[in-house]
């Protein structure tokens, strides 16, 4: 079977170390964890081993089992694309439960005897891992096993666990039901498997592969264990697919291949340094059956996901959408562009904002001035119906009686002429809506003009009115 490649930008890694435990006096503080985490921090990073981004580990030290809990969650959460790898490294200690004999790992608030509520059960990591779609799995478990009092006496096979991992490639020194060890006198030391780890992806092998794969790794690991007469030895659990997983890059032929004169050699590096679909499929096409075939096909893989995530952000246009794009994939081909468009969604967003605040606001100020008018008006009006009111009272008292006239005065004067006509004096807003209602818009809009005259205040007002007029 071909190795699986890792892809770093891809790369998501969570590195758990527990160095001190609050709740347990029975433990004592592992200052080697500390180290641990931070020298393979450290080595992964450099470029000349893996070159992960660090934005993609997280690190997680002295954590609470919930908090702990959380980040593989989240570890889980980062790694729902097949083109994803999930590296997930606990250092610290692992204890085997005496009443249902399974393993757990010991987190900062773990009680020995609430084990099973207080631990963090393999099988819940299990559980947990198989939710991820990442194609590549990787679990180091560096953990430091303890046998509590009587668990000794317990003939299982609790360490069968570490076998039913689906799709997970297992490097672990917890086997054997032996106690683990580390140099206590040393605390700026890591703990021995860690330490063996970074060692042997230093060393490398003398191989014609510019990867060192899982299987590799947990050779040569094994190797350094039996040379410096160590015990118990790591052990490594895996399918045929996971123990082919290209971990890391293999110095010695890294320093062999700038060497190298071979017209594949050279063509391998010119497609690595351009980078794009063409030059892999053109490599392809030149060596069909060349040794970098398999990481080739990775990375047409990887770049066909990359832009068919980019051409559905593209067909949405929306700000989410360019955020998932990112999240998928953090160091992509179009990593530049979607961020350039999330900047101008964010400012076309807050240009349309700043108008509708200032439309509100006008609207708010417009409705104001005319509470204002109306209020004013209806005063005034209720000042002269009282007025008039007043004059009819004082009429119907002083005036004399109207004696009726036998003769009538008939005239031929059409009196409604007179009824209807319009003067400045009596121009109403009533008047102009009674005229707009009777679709008189040109009579309304000169009604409406005049009232702009009379009115200053409420120019803006019945101006508004005249626009919607010619629009009728």
């Amino acid at each position: 079977m071909s190795p699986i490649y890792i892809d770093y930008s891809n790369t998501q890694i969570l590195l758990a170390g527990g160095s001190e435990y609050h709740d347990e006096p029975t433990l004592l503080p592992l200052q080697n964890v500390k180290s641990s985490v931070q020298q393979f921090h450290k080595t992964l990073l450099d470029n000349d081993i893996f070159g992960i981004p660090n934005e993609n580990i997280t690190i997680s030290l002295n954590d609470t089992r919930k908090q702990l809990n959380r980040k593989i969650s989240q570890l889980v959460d980062h790694t729902q694309k097949q083109a994803n790898t999930l590296i997930l490294y606990f250092s610290g200690y692992g204890v085997l439960s005496q009443s249902n004999n399974a393993f757990y790992l010991v987190a900062s608030d773990t009680n020995l005897r609430y084990l099973e509520d207080e631990g963090i059960s393999l099988q819940s990591i299990k559980n947990k891992l198989s939710q991820s779609k990442a194609s590549k799995k990787i679990l180091i478990l560096d953990a430091l096993f303890r046998s509590i009092s009587g668990s000794e006496a317990i003939q299982t096979n609790a360490f069968s666990e570490f076998e039913y991992f689906d799709d997970v490639f297992v490097l672990t020194n917890t086997v054997d039901n032996a106690n683990s060890f580390h140099d206590y006198f040393s605390p700026e030391s890591p703990t021995f498997l860690t330490d063996k780890i970074i060692q042997a992806v230093k060393s490398g092998l003398n191989n014609d592969n510019p990867f060192l794969s899982t299987s590799e790794l947990g050779l040569l690991v094994e190797n350094i264990y039996q040379n410096e007469n160590l015990s118990p030895l790591p052990k490594s659990y895996g399918n045929s697919r996971t123990r082919d997983i290209l971990f890391c890059k293999n110095l010695k032929f890294d320093s062999n291949i700038e060497q190298s004169d071979s017209e594949e050699d050279k063509a391998w590096l010119r497609a690595q340094e351009e980078n794009n679909a063409y030059v892999y499929d053109d490599y392809i096409d030149k060596y069909p059956k060349g040794k970098y075939v398999a990481i080739a096909i990775e990375h047409l893989k990887r770049i066909e996901e990359d832009d068919e995530s980019w051409l559905k952000a593209r067909r949405k246009n929306l700000l989410f959408s360019y955020r998932e794009y990112l999240y998928n994939y953090p160091n992509g081909v179009h990593k530049e562009e979607a961020l350039k468009r999330i900047k101008e969604i964010k400012l076309n967003g807050r240009k349309i904002k700043f108008q509708q605040d200032l439309a509100t606001a006008l609207e708010e100020t417009k409705l104001d001035i005319i509470t204002k008018d109306d209020s004013k008006q209806k005063k005034q009006k209720k000042t002269r119906q009282n007025q008039n009111f007043a004059m009819i009272d004082s009429f119907i008292r002083n005036e004399k009686k109207i004696v009726p006239s036998t003769q009538i005065n008939i005239s031929n004067e059409d009196l409604s002429s007179k009824a209807i006509e319009e003067s400045d004096e009596i121009i109403t807003e009533v008047l102009a809506k009674l005229l707009v209602k009777q679709k008189s818009f040109s009579k309304a809009a000169d009604a409406y003009k005049k009232l702009a005259k009379k009115y200053p205040k409420k120019k803006k007002y019945f101006l508004a009115k005249i626009n919607e007029l010619k629009n009728l």
